[in-house]
């Protein structure tokens, strides 16, 4: 599903007008398991800013009504971006208030580069 909003011409000033162009939002393929200690969500998307609401929706939802941790397996994931990881980030912290954890399973190496490269790998594979 994709939603988007029509382009609309925005007046900047006096004889001068800026574009702008929809905001497209794109649900993400979240397969999720259930054992009796965690939950493992499988990310089936690339994990960028265009699609990380629905990670985000599932993840709260999950964090409100369930007591089991979360593994989010990234096996089908090819990218992430800085939003992306800001969003696990607020996920793990969120978790971690509530005693609960997440963990980040099975990046391939492209995804691993840019956690490392943001410093957040330990952090976030832990």
């Amino acid at each position: 599903m994709t939603i988007s909003s029509p382009a609309a011409i925005m007046s900047t000033g006096p004889g001068e007008c800026r574009l702008l162009l929809p905001k497209i939002i794109r649900t993400m393929n979240i397969e999720r398991k259930d054992s009796e200690y965690e939950s493992t969500f499988l990310i089936m998307d690339e994990l960028v800013s265009q699609n990380v609401t629905s990670l985000t929706d599932e993840l709260a939802q999950f964090i409100r009504n369930d007591t089991r941790d979360a593994i989010i397996d990234l096996s089908y994931v090819r990218k992430i971006d800085s939003v992306s990881i800001a969003t696990l980030i607020r996920i793990k912290n969120s978790l971690a208030e509530k005693g609960r954890s997440m963990h980040l399973v099975n990046p391939n190496e492209t995804v691993l580069r840019v956690l490392e490269l943001s410093g957040l790998e330990k952090f976030l594979l832990e």
